[in-house]
């Protein structure tokens, strides 16, 4: 009997209305299908471990990178409507775990200054350099736009709490050190940006950054 014609890959058997049907034909090509498809399972599954552990050293990298560098975003507030006061809610925070946290506003006002103030305390009770004053510290307003661009760098792990500002200016300025004394880091619930005269602008943005102990 002639042989069965193959196909050119897998050899698989073709008939043609004139072969002989065989059993061992059909069990030829069954082994064939399940050497191919057990493979392939194989290749799949070899295939999806590497992914997974791919994935796990992605991850593992990436904890490392962030624990290596510990400056965490704690909070960012938008400031979409003009008014003459923005009060940031930070009661949630423990400042305790942070060796500084980094106050970034991106604030403008159509007047000379913002001031910082904590727990909505006006009165001269921060101490500057020689002086009390009623705000912990000031951000110059510079350029055309009024705009107020400062790091604001806070020890409130430290009792009290005591800041360094360092405002963004077109003209260079010295960094402002101060303290709050009748405010210990615990107590601290809210910052208020007030304007020294009229509004603060509605379009601009307030970040709480914390680098951790």
């Amino acid at each position: 009997m002639k042989n069965l014609q193959q196909t050119s890959q897998f050899h698989l058997n073709q008939w043609e209305l004139t072969d002989r049907i065989r059993m061992e034909d059909f069990n030829g090509d069954n082994q064939k299908l399940e050497a191919a498809l057990a493979s392939l399972a194989a290749a799949d599954t070899t295939e999806q471990q590497t992914r997974a552990a791919q994935d796990t050293a992605i991850r593992q990298e990436a904890a490392a990178a962030a624990k290596a560098v510990p400056l965490v975003k704690l909070l960012e507030v938008p400031v979409t409507q003009e008014a003459a006061q923005v009060d940031v809610d930070v009661s949630q925070i423990d400042f305790t775990q942070y060796a500084e946290v980094w106050i970034v506003p991106i604030l403008s006002t159509p007047y000379n200054y913002i001031y910082l103030r904590c727990n909505n305390i006006a009165t001269n009770s921060y101490f500057h350099s020689g002086t009390s004053q009623n705000y912990l510290c000031r951000l110059d307003g510079n350029g055309r736009l009024g705009q107020c661009k400062g790091k604001i760098r806070l020890a409130a792990y430290l009792s009290p709490i005591a800041c360094i500002c360092e405002n963004i200016s077109n003209m260079p300025t010295q960094p402002s050190y101060s303290t709050a004394p009748t405010i210990e880091p615990k107590d601290l619930q809210t910052l208020n940006f007030v304007a020294d005269a009229g509004t603060i602008n509605g379009e601009g943005k307030i970040v709480l950054w914390g680098w951790k102990l």
